[in-house]
């Protein structure tokens, strides 16, 4: 993987009580933390989100990537494109 370059991933798992989570990138996994979300507020990332991102090689919890910078990107819906937002609450 390319440490140099960004790259379009898919969040597997988030953990949002924790804050982090798993993203795959071309058959890699990459470890994301909820401090490298390139948004405001409440920070965090649902299963299935795209994301653009940057990576470093490391050792984290098991995973040889971990992400520098993470920006979900916005998801094609009815001709339109949105960005899911969300409240940070459980219903």
């Amino acid at each position: 993987m390319d440490t140099e370059g960004e790259h379009v991933g898919r969040v597997r798992v988030w953990h949002t009580e924790d804050g982090w989570g798993v993203v795959d990138v071309g058959g890699e996994e990459v470890w994301a933390h909820f401090s490298r979300l390139a948004a405001t507020g409440f920070r965090e990332l649902a299963e299935g989100d795209r994301v653009r991102l940057r990576v470093e090689a490391a050792e984290q919890d098991g995973y040889r990537w971990r992400a520098t910078w993470v920006r979900r990107l916005p998801e094609r819906r009815r001709g339109r494109w949105s960005v899911r937002r969300r409240t940070g609450h459980s219903e």
